[in-house]
C-alpha cells in the first residue's frame, strides 16, 4: 500500500468521527477500521503508517472508555 493509498483511507476513516448534524459519529466502527488498516500496514511491513493507525485506535478506544484495548493498541 502506497503512502497515498493510505492517506485516503485513514481520512475517510477520520471523516466517519466528525459530528453530523444530529447524528453522533460511531466511534467503535471507526476504531474497528483503524485497527484493520493498522493490521494490514503491518502486514505489508510499512511501520510508519501503521503507528498512525495504532495510535488512532488508542485514542478512539480511549474515547470509547475501553481502557484495555487503548493498551493494546499503543503497544
Amino acid at each position: 500500500m502506497e503512502g497515498q493509498e493510505f492517506l485516503t483511507e485513514y481520512r475517510a476513516i477520520s471523516n466517519k468521527l466528525k459530528k453530523r448534524f444530529l447524528r453522533r459519529p460511531n466511534v467503535s466502527e471507526a476504531s474497528d477500521h483503524f485497527r484493520q488498516l493498522g493490521k494490514r500496514l503491518d502486514d505489508t511491513e510499512e511501520p510508519q503508517y501503521a503507528a498512525f493507525c495504532h495510535l488512532a485506535t488508542g485514542m478512539t478506544n480511549l474515547v470509547l472508555k475501553d481502557l484495555q484495548w487503548n493498551k493494546v493498541a499503543i503497544i
